[in-house]
């Protein structure tokens, strides 16, 4: 008898895989475009866009560089010194799940892939300050390297029901405020 690769069966066993039906593909890319977002005045943790939604159940998910892309590639958000933004994951009750840092509210930095591990509650990201690409070389305008950041899952997270990555913002000023980001060629794999 011959394996199932379908169901990745062998013989009278079988392994559970991506058939459980939480599995999800999600290509992002702003092209060449970076799509100005308004956040309202006194915001903190404004669901500015959301990027991908995902059920209930997932336990990983996988951001970084997609399968077709030819050559080193950036997700870059820009700054101001009162309104910012960075990418999160949010729970169904809008609670954020930071996956990056921020820094001194830089002009802009670099992430260059996001893993989460919904299960331990832990997210690992490789990120930089400034825009330049994921090709390990140190930056020459600030000195910075590509480093790994670790983030913990917030105690009020809910990981069991439907999940939303995004574009938070957070503007403290007293007027609208808006913020721009550049995503180039990326891959979200959610198990």
């Amino acid at each position: 008898m011959m394996p199932s690769l379908d169901f990745f069966s062998l013989s009278n066993s079988s392994l559970a895989g991506p058939s459980s039906g939480k599995y999800k593909l999600v290509q992002l890319s702003t092209g060449g475009g970076q799509p100005s977002l308004i956040i309202p005045a006194q915001t903190t943790n404004y669901l500015a866009q959301s990027l991908a939604s995902l059920e209930a159940g997932t336990k990983l998910i996988s951001i970084g560089v997609d399968a077709f892309a030819s050559g080193p590639w950036q997700m870059t958000t820009y700054n101001s010194s009162a309104a910012y933004m960075r990418f999160a994951l949010f729970d169904s009750a809008g609670v954020p799940w930071f996956l990056h840092d921020i820094g001194a509210l830089q002009t802009n930095y670099s992430v260059g892939s996001i893993t989460i591990d919904l299960v331990s509650g832990v997210a690992a990201t490789l990120q930089t300050d400034g825009a330049f690409n994921f090709d390990g070389s140190t930056n020459s305008t600030t000195g910075s390297r590509w480093k790994g950041v670790f983030f913990n899952k917030p105690s009020n997270f809910n990981v069991y029901g439907p999940l939303t990555f995004a574009v938070l913002g957070t503007n403290a000023t007293t007027g609208l405020a808006s913020g721009n980001y550049f995503i180039a060629k990326m891959r979200l794999v959610a198990l």
